[in-house]
C-alpha cells in the first residue's frame, strides 16, 4: 500500500447503516460480504492511486480502464 484511507465519521455511519439495512433485508452474511467488498474496493485505490478513468461502458462491464479511456 502507498497510503492510508481515513474514513470520516459520516462515512463510518453510512457504512454501519448500510450494513444494518442489508442485514434486515437479507442476512448478516450478505451484509458483511457487501460492506467488505466496498472496503476492499476502496483499499484498492491505494494500490493504483493514479489509474486512468474508465469509460461508462468499461465500468458497466467490469473491465479495467485502458490507457486511451478519458
Amino acid at each position: 500500500m502507498t497510503g492510508r484511507i481515513n474514513y470520516t465519521p459520516q462515512a463510518q455511519q453510512q457504512l454501519h447503516a448500510l450494513d444494518a439495512w442489508i442485514t434486515e433485508k437479507a442476512s448478516p452474511d450478505v451484509a458483511e460480504r457487501f460492506v467488505s467488498a466496498i472496503l476492499d474496493y476502496i483499499d484498492g485505490i491505494l494500490v493504483f492511486p493514479r489509474a486512468e478513468r474508465a469509460t461508462t461502458s468499461d465500468r458497466a462491464c467490469g473491465r479495467p480502464p485502458s490507457s486511451s479511456a478519458r
